[in-house]
């Protein structure tokens, strides 16, 4: 059954530590933010990397959503600026003989589709809150925002070795709980 609380309410259950309420915030808003980075974008596994992508970085910038019942139109800031560093990143070359994206990105995403993606972001978001802040915040760095693993030293002030075993440990953690990452070129 639905959860029948705001957004207002949900983002602040969350804060408070309810991982459940994301989830919901998840259900309640992943088909019109991966409709609203699929309109952008014009091509379904960009616009599934960029709700991916956004619904990762709310979670993760939660707290800085000073007014929690405007929760819907930020979280369409994020996947409007994910949508634009997808649109900058190089286009991936299409084999020979494999089917026209146009052809396949007419069609609308089944319920299936629909149903797997909201598993995926609800697994990687449980994923990264498992994670320790700081480790999150490396893993956010180098896989959601692209920097290297020598940058996100810089940033965090650790060495390049601290990063790449925490990246590594956080890794092997997420795998264990069956929630994959790739690196996204940085933009």
């Amino acid at each position: 059954m639905p959860d029948r609380r705001s957004d207002e309410q949900l983002v602040l259950a969350t804060l408070a530590g309810e991982r459940e309420a994301f989830g919901e915030l998840v259900a309640r808003h992943r088909d019109s933010i991966f409709a609203f980075a699929n309109r952008r974008l014009r091509d379904f596994e960009a616009a599934s990397d960029a709700t991916q992508e956004a619904f990762i970085k709310a979670y993760v910038s939660l707290s800085t959503l000073r007014e929690p019942a405007r929760f819907e139109p930020w979280l369409l800031r994020i996947v409007e600026r994910a949508a634009v560093s997808a649109a900058r990143a190089p286009r991936r070359e299409i084999p020979a003989g494999a089917v026209p994206p146009e052809d396949v990105l007419s069609a609308e995403p089944t319920p299936q589709e629909l149903a797997e993606r909201a598993e995926l972001v609800q697994q990687v978001c449980s994923g990264l809150s498992s994670l320790s802040e700081a480790t999150r915040r490396a893993m956010i760095l180098h896989h959601v925002e692209g920097y290297s693993q020598a940058e996100v030293a810089a940033r965090l002030g650790l060495t390049r070795a601290a990063v790449k075993t925490r990246l590594s440990r956080a890794r092997s953690r997420l795998r264990r709980r069956r929630v994959t990452w790739r690196r996204r070129p940085k933009s």
